[in-house]
């Protein structure tokens, strides 16, 4: 490949990204530049990267140039976690790099299986109730292990996600747009700002930050039978992570992973935040929709469990958040 794309926008990279046979042809080339060792190189769905299998136990996830700080986030994160223990695996970080502009990783093909399937957004059949609380204690213990590691922790983000005040402004002051992006309702997008009143922007700024992984959805969890029940085998995907409070790094694990359900969400609120930790589901429900990624468009047009189900953004809350 003499050219690659040219990708300035979110748009351009859309156009990439939908395309296997060009994704393809920008791994060949790359693997071809760059020298890597490799077997086979065949395109993985999924996430919001460019990612191969390229051996049977390795794969190469490519970045280009607008989301380098991702890359760079990741590959930092990454290098912490390679020698720390904090109670489940992260991919092993074999090589990076730059590529005509782009940047690369060549990590570990982790085994597993996505903790929720699509497209109903179900755990896999034959995963327990027991099995299921056991998960929800391990990912709860993870994160707090994450809160807890020097190395997590002395990453040092780009400027843009170094402080919590100033993402929690724009995430406030874009909270209609966003919605609306992802092409909410208006009869949802109308009730958003009446749901806010009484929500404390102040005091969300002020609250305790750390290193969070901000997107510990389903299917950045993979879980495993190997051992005779089922557990996590691998947290993946930490190009997103930012400073911000514990709260926020709770909503994916709560919103899509424990579903709702209150006894798995108790799990993760008593481990993470404490038993009198105070919160009800209008107030978390404000921060999902605060939330970078969550948004009412998903859950009230895609989402499974609240497809069709409520007409206002208070009922939602109740069955998303698992609290009263």
């Amino acid at each position: 490949m003499n050219q690659l794309p040219e990708i300035k926008s979110e748009e351009d990279y859309d156009k990439v990204y939908k395309s296997s046979a060009l994704r393809l042809e920008i791994a060949h080339a790359m693997l071809k530049d760059t020298g890597i060792q490799h077997s086979q190189c065949e395109v993985l769905k999924g996430g919001s990267n460019l990612i191969y299998k390229i051996n049977h136990d390795r794969i190469l996830k490519l970045y280009p140039p607008i989301y380098q700080d991702d890359a760079a986030i990741e590959r930092d994160i990454l290098k912490a976690l390679q020698h720390e223990e904090l109670g489940a695996p992260a991919p092993r970080l074999y090589t990076h790099g730059t590529w005509r502009g782009w940047f690369y990783m060549v990590m570990s093909y982790e085994v597993g299986l996505n903790i929720i399937q699509r497209p109903e957004y179900t755990w896999p059949a034959g995963v327990t109730s027991k099995d299921r609380h056991y998960i929800i204690s391990q990912l709860a213990d993870w994160m707090q292990a994450s809160y807890e590691s020097n190395a997590v922790q002395s990453v040092t983000l780009p400027e843009k996600w170094e402080s919590w005040p100033d993402t929690a402004l724009k995430l406030r002051e874009n909270l209609l747009k966003k919605h609306s992006k992802f092409n909410a309702e208006q009869a949802w997008i109308d009730q958003i700002e009446p749901f806010f009143e009484d929500f404390d922007l102040d005091a969300c700024m002020k609250l305790p930050t750390y290193n969070v992984h901000a997107d510990i959805h389903g299917l950045n969890v993979l879980i495993s039978d190997k051992s005779g029940r089922w557990e996590i085998s691998c947290v993946l995907d930490f190009a997103d992570t930012l400073k911000a409070p514990i709260i926020y790094d709770l909503i994916d694990p709560v919103l899509f992973i424990a579903q709702g359900d209150p006894a798995l969400c108790k799990i993760l609120y008593d481990t993470l935040l404490g038993t009198n930790h105070g919160l009800n589901a209008k107030t978390m429900m404000q921060w999902a929709l605060l939330h970078r990624f969550c948004n009412l468009g998903f859950f009230t047009s895609m989402y499974t469990h609240t497809k069709g189900k409520f007409t206002t953004i208070e009922e939602l809350g109740h069955m998303l958040t698992g609290l009263n």
